[in-house]
């Protein structure tokens, strides 16, 4: 699959792909097991815009069609932390584009143009792990706490 991409930074009209995206993948993590259907994405819905306004949102898109969505990166550069260290919030992509290497290029292009080069991960996902291979993540949920 060839695709033609485009990185570039979130519009107000792909808020609702994003947070569709990111609740609905989310929903099975083990942090949020037995929190009932309302709760959860209330709650988590409010904890994700108040992410979103410290945070960078770069969609990943087709170069010709900025509204063919492939997936998206919200994270933050660390000022607070020394801007080395970084707090990756969120990498989604679709399931149809998975396994070609997208969300590393999402994360390696962060890293590019940022400096960053130790990421601490507010959100745990079963391909974190994955991405924890080739980059320098450590998961805690604490960095939620630091403003």
């Amino acid at each position: 699959m060839s695709l033609r991409l485009l990185a570039r930074d979130m519009e107000e009209s792909d808020i609702s792909f994003v947070s569709n995206a990111w609740l609905k993948s989310y929903r099975g993590a083990h942090f949020c097991a037995g929190c009932p259907n309302e709760l959860y994405y209330i709650q988590h819905h409010t904890l994700i815009k108040d992410i979103w306004e410290r945070s960078n949102i770069t969609i990943l898109c087709d170069e010709m069609d900025g509204d063919q969505i492939y997936g998206f990166i919200c994270y933050e550069v660390g000022e607070h932390l020394g801007g080395e260290i970084g707090i990756l919030h969120y990498v989604y992509v679709k399931h149809l584009f998975r396994s070609l290497g997208l969300a590393k290029g999402l994360l390696e292009d962060v890293q590019n143009q940022t400096g960053i080069k130790y990421w601490f991960a507010s959100h745990s996902t079963s391909k974190l792990k994955h991405l924890a291979k080739d980059f320098k993540i450590e998961y805690t949920p604490y960095v939620l706490l630091i403003k």
